[in-house]
This record gives structure tokens, sequence and C-alpha cells, in this order.
């Protein structure tokens, strides 16, 4: 037998071995008998999951025996919800979201500051994958009115009628904004979560492409709350995608109102 053929064989036994052990290895957890949905793989099925040290060993036709088990006729069994604009910030929060299948909340639309810090509340042990992008708008506040960010650390009510969202930023502010978003961008933070609409007065053509600029140059997502018009208006949403289309960053945009998303589609 040639040293080649030796290997090839070897390496089938090695191969048939492992399948064994695992085939042979008890789970951890079953569950049996769930309407199973993997949007992935298109799979809608009555199916019987076989779980081993948190991962899915086996996805079977008939059902599994393990020492933990789970009957789950008549429910759906899927893979956990990814909410991109959750605003739970409490463990209450989470658990709520949880109730509805969501496994990873994250807060990307107003964001977080400072990022080190977000998710605290929740302990170490945390019952969802929770994340945040870098909130342009706490930043600014920090900048132009830090003040109003205690207070709002203090109260949790936010004042929309103060400078952060009415008064334009000078240049030395602006770098400051800069400055602070791109060392949250290291710290962390998955983009820049910007409120144009709640800033409409505030934030001048400089601001917004300066934001653009930094998300394009960390090569980290923009999550933009377009400024609104009368519904149907697609002023808002062309003003970010012309920036966009100039500066360069990938764009995920963000609409709190149905409404006027749906006119425009």
């Amino acid at each position: 037998m040639t040293s080649q053929k030796l290997v090839s064989v070897v390496a089938a036994l090695g191969l048939l071995a492992s399948l064994f052990v695992d085939a042979a290895t008890p789970y951890d957890l079953v569950i049996n008998n769930g309407r199973v949905i993997d949007p992935e793989s298109q799979l809608d099925a009555v199916r019987s999951l076989g779980i081993r040290e948190g991962k899915i060993m086996m996805i079977s036709d008939e059902p599994l025996k393990a020492e933990r088990s789970i009957d789950a006729t008549g429910l759906i069994v899927s893979p956990g919800f990814i909410n991109l604009h959750s605003h739970s910030v409490a463990e209450l929060g989470y658990r709520l979201e949880l109730l509805d299948g969501v496994t990873t909340a994250l807060e990307l639309e107003a964001g977080g500051f400072p990022i080190a810090r977000f998710g605290h509340q929740l302990g170490n042990a945390p019952l969802t994958h929770f994340g945040a992008s870098v909130g342009h708008a706490w930043i600014r506040m920090q900048v132009v009115d830090p003040e109003a960010l205690s207070e709002l650390a203090r109260s949790g009510r936010l004042d929309m009628s103060g400078p952060t969202f009415t008064q334009p930023a000078n240049p030395e502010e602006l770098a400051q904004i800069r400055a602070l978003i791109e060392q949250e961008l290291v710290a962390g933070g998955l983009g820049i979560g910007l409120l144009l609409d709640y800033m409409t007065r505030a934030v001048t053509e400089a601001e917004r492409d300066m934001i653009f600029s930094v998300a394009a140059r960390y090569g980290v997502p923009v999550f933009v709350h377009v400024r609104r018009g009368v519904d149907g208006d697609p002023a808002g949403l062309d003003e970010v995608i012309a920036v966009a289309e100039r500066v360069g960053p990938y764009l995920p945009l963000e609409c709190e109102c149905d409404e006027w998303c749906g006119s425009l589609a």
C-alpha cells in the first residue's frame, strides 16, 4: 500500500470514528416535535433538535432522547430574533423582548455613550446579547450642554428644547464631537447612531458630513433617523442617500413613521 493510500484510509477511519463518537455521545438537551423554522435553509417542518454544549448537533425527523427534554408540540422553534431598533436598556425590557423571541437587542438608532458602560445595568450574566452604536446625540450633549446630559442621567427625562437639539455647533465643538465619536468607535461602538430628524435645526451640513466621513473612515454603518416632511416626501431619505454616495459608508436607515415609510414604498 502506498503512503498516499495509507493516509487516505487513516483519514476515512478517523472520520468514521468521529461520526460514531458524535452519534454515541448523549445530548444535553433535546427539543422534540416543534415546528422548526430556519430562514437560512428555508426549513419549515416538524422536527426534533439534539443539543450538546450549547450547539445544535442533530435535526431529526424522529423524537430524540436526553435527560433534559422539551416537548415543543404546537410551538415554533427558530433562531433567536435580532432587534436592530431596541430602546430596552434595562433588565425588564430585555425580559419582555425575550418573550417575543428576541435574543439579541441592539440600540442602533439613538446609540449609547459611553459605550464601555452600555449594558452594565444588566449585571454579569445578561439574559440576552446586546450592543449599541455610538450615540451622536449624547456626545453632542456632552460637548454642547453637559449639564443636560447629567440631568438626563439623573432623571431619565430628555428635554429636546435645549441647545443640543436646537443650536448649531461651532468649529471647536465639531472637533470635540468628532474626537469623541472616534474614541467610542474604537471602544466598541457598532456604528454611529444619528437622530437627524430630531436635530434638524442643530445639525448643519458640515456636522452631518463629518459624521458620515468618520463612518467611512472606520468602515462602520450610520444608523439614521432621517428628517421627515409630509407623508410621501422622500427629501429626507434622498438627503442621506446622496451623502452616503458621496462619502461612502454602508448606510442602514431608520424610520419611526410606518405610515410615512409605507407611502414611499
